[in-house]
């Protein structure tokens, strides 16, 4: 069940990757730093998550 999640962030996370690739694009590198830097975090701690409950 945990891969299903793991699964499900990545798929929000690739969303908003591309979201962070548009505001970047558009002159608002800060805002895509900050989008790049929580699809990372929201990733790491769904791995953190699944290895530890294991």
């Amino acid at each position: 069940m945990n891969y299903i999640n793991l699964v499900i962030g990545a798929v929000i996370g690739f969303h908003a990757l591309t979201y962070a690739r548009w505001l970047k694009n558009n002159g608002n590198i800060l805002g895509a730093i900050g989008i790049a830097i929580l699809v990372l975090t929201g990733l790491a701690l769904s791995l953190l998550h699944m290895f530890k409950e294991n």
